[in-house]
């Protein structure tokens, strides 16, 4: 759906937790914490402020977001009135009881106009607790400089060969988050295995998972050991390694850096024909039950 649309619903959350204030000095306020960048930020809050002008948007960045929710996510007069963030927390957070479900703001049958796999990934247990935003998924990112465009590798393979041909001396070919389960479910989906079933069942022990695991160790082992989200990303954007797979929120660190980054499909893996297929992530906007704006809107 397009964006307009989304802020206007999420504009309707606004309206539901604001109440009627109309004056400038009665308006009401409304707190959004976020760990977005500050070019998001300034953009959803002006929209959202000229689509409900009788409520005051106040997004407050936190970059410990996921743990001071868990801390204060029940006491109304520490906790923001929404946040915005990925669906991965809503289980967490539902589990904990302080999240209200967007449905008891905005009728349920307005929800149609979204793409069905985002309201899937904001239901938990029958009830839909985000109001999504945007999508996003992990991408195949390399450096002009170094990989030009017609080098990107297609396969595994490929990529395989390539890394072979240029790691050597502290400089690598390809670089990712290779033992962080989100990075690692992209090899594992490719190859039909699974992490975790939808009824809750452990995949681990698949045979597909287990042919990904040991197909991707090959890749693995010409990687740096240590492989965690700093270190991947300093040696991507400082022009040690020449590739890697990292989400959308790196490439505005990585231009502002000067590099002429490249975006490009995810390689084929060889054995299965499929592409290597990470997880989809759902931004959204999730509503605090305990907020006194909802607490008296109720």
């Amino acid at each position: 759906m397009s964006m307009a649309l989304t802020l206007t619903m999420a504009a309707g959350l606004l309206s539901g937790c604001g109440g009627n204030s109309v004056s400038e000095t009665d308006k009401t306020t409304i707190t959004i914490w976020h760990d977005k960048e500050d070019a998001v930020a300034e953009v959803l809050q002006k929209k959202l402020e000229e689509l409900e002008p009788d409520v005051h948007v106040v997004l407050e960045k936190k970059s410990d977001l996921t743990e001071s929710l868990k801390m204060v996510g029940s006491d109304p007069k520490a906790a923001p009135d929404m946040y915005f963030f990925a669906h991965d927390k809503i289980g967490v957070y539902a589990e904990m009881d302080i999240l209200a479900p967007i449905t008891d703001i905005i009728p349920e049958e307005e929800l149609d106009v979204y793409m069905d796999n985002t309201l899937e990934a904001a239901t938990y247990k029958g009830e839909i607790y985000q109001l999504p935003v945007y999508y996003e998924t992990l991408l195949f990112m390399y450096n002009r400089l170094y990989m030009k465009d017609d080098e990107v590798p297609q396969t595994t393979e490929e990529l395989y060969q390539y890394m072979q041909d240029n790691t050597a001396g502290g400089h690598y070919g390809f670089v990712e988050q290779h033992s962080t389960p989100y990075y690692a479910a992209g090899w594992i989906n490719g190859f039909n295995g699974t992490i975790l079933s939808a009824d809750g069942t452990p995949g681990l022990d698949s045979k597909e998972t287990i042919a990904a695991l040991e197909y991707h160790k090959k890749f693995v082992d010409l990687m740096p050991g240590e492989t965690e989200y700093a270190t991947v990303n300093t040696l991507f954007k400082e022009g040690m390694a020449h590739s890697t797979i990292a989400g959308p929120w790196l490439v505005p660190t990585v231009r502002e850096s000067g590099m002429d980054v490249g975006v490009a499909a995810m390689p084929v893996i060889d054995e299965t024909g499929n592409p290597i297929s990470p997880y989809m992530g759902v931004q959204g906007i999730h509503v605090l039950k305990n907020a006194q704006k909802i607490r008296r809107m109720r």
